[in-house]
């Protein structure tokens, strides 16, 4: 017999990814995927290295998604167990060490092969980082990553996040320094969850991996005792005030209401039952690329738990290099529908193409393909037998990095 725990907004789906038995056996355990070696680093002269992809099963299929364009993965799609040979051109690359990865996406997993490129010579300012994969595991709720520069002159960076439930910290910066990543676990349900910040410079740019799991949900609201609409808020170019609608089902929940940023404020500050909530952003606050926060509403009275309600907005033309992003980081379908739609953001300059594509063929996406912002459509079907999995993953290419978008169907 399986026990799950009911949820509510963002966390309801955790019933779908982390139940157990009721002896406490783990029962959400699911075939794998490997690369191995671990991480790639081209050296000066290298051009090619290979890596093995191992799935668990010998009729998984897999595709293989590089960072960047200068990189390519030769076969980039198979099944089963073979020998992949990885190769980097760097015509175009400035002096420098760049940092960037190659994704493999599957039915049974997605992960993340580090790549590190060296292109020697010059006195140019190069771009080089501590760690290129960043592993936040159950508990951790921040890490460090320090920048430095391995060639001449004065080095000058930016770094955004690409996930609404990541933020970094300073934003920009001239010379050696220190970032700091920090979490937001509240938005995320039971699961493991992966995400991108990416820094760009004179010197070069890296693509910092996320990972995070998260293994229990106990604080989120129980379904019917809050819930909103819509679950996530995703301001639009000029937009400043948004409004989500609250609806209990229990008679005597109280709530109150606090924000994680102060350049976010959501009124009235309590209330009890269903209503109306007003978020309002102060864009003088906001730095370039992707701003991210949470509303939160603390359940009282007959309600137990929270409401997390997150808050992304994007202020583009930060990067002199695309840079994509996808907002929001998490489609929740309640049981009744059918088709969402996220919003794909240009965060640079320089103009973005991307590609976008599901590990599942119960998911639609429209367009696939475009060039800079578009609004793209999500639709699921339901009546597919391998929908019953309830997840799905999207995966966004484009000469701007990679972003994944998680799909969950509630039941």
């Amino acid at each position: 017999m399986r026990r799950c725990v009911g949820l509510g907004a963002i966390g309801l789906l955790a019933s779908l990814l982390g139940c157990s038995s009721d002896d406490g056996t783990d029962q959400s355990i699911l075939p794998t995927i490997t690369l191995a070696p671990g991480s790639l680093h081209f050296t000066a002269g290298v051009t090619a290295l290979t890596v093995v992809v191992n799935p668990s099963s010998s009729d998984v299929a897999w595709t293989l998604l590089p960072t960047e364009t200068w990189l390519g993965a030769t076969p980039n799609a198979g099944v089963g167990r073979q020998t992949v040979t990885v190769t980097v051109s760097r015509d175009g690359l400035a002096p420098g060490s760049y940092t960037a990865g190659v994704r493999a996406t599957s039915s049974v997993g997605s992960p993340l092969l580090p790549v590190t490129v060296d292109v020697p010579g010059g006195s140019n300012p190069a771009l080089s980082v501590s760690s290129t994969s960043l592993d936040f595991g159950a508990a951790l709720n921040s890490l460090p990553v320090t920048l430095r520069n391995g060639g001449g002159g004065t080095l000058s960076w930016s770094a955004a996040e690409l996930v609404t439930w990541a933020n970094v910290s300073p934003r920009s910066g001239t010379g050696e320094g220190t970032l700091t990543v920090s979490l937001n676990r509240a938005l995320l349900p039971v699961g493991t969850h992966r995400g991108w910040v990416r820094v760009t410079s004179n010197g070069g740019t890296a693509s910092l991996a996320l990972t995070v799991l998260v293994t229990s949900s106990a604080v989120v609201a129980p379904v019917g005792q809050l819930t909103a609409d819509p679950a996530a808020l995703v301001y639009a170019t000029g937009e400043s005030s948004r409004q989500v609608a609250l609806s209990s089902s229990e008679a005597g929940v109280t709530w109150s209401v606090s924000s994680s940023a102060t350049w976010l404020t959501a009124t009235p500050g309590s209330g009890s039952g269903s209503g109306t909530l007003t978020a309002n952003i102060d864009r003088s606050q906001l730095d370039l690329g992707l701003n991210a926060a949470t509303v939160t509403l603390q359940l009282g009275g007959t309600g137990s738990g929270v409401l997390a309600i997150p808050v992304s907005v994007v202020i583009t033309g930060g990067s002199p290099l695309p840079q994509i992003a996808v907002s929001p980081a998490l489609l929740v379908f309640a049981p009744n529908a059918s088709s969402k739609t996220v919003d794909v953001s240009n965060l640079g300059a320089a103009g973005l193409t991307w590609t976008a594509a599901a590990n599942v063929d119960w998911i639609t996406i429209t367009p696939d393909r475009g060039a800079d912002t578009a609004t793209v459509t999500i639709d699921v079907d339901r009546s597919n037998p391998a929908s019953a999995s309830g997840r799905g993953t999207i995966t966004w290419s484009s000469n701007g990095g990679t972003v994944g978008l998680e799909v969950l169907l509630a039941r």
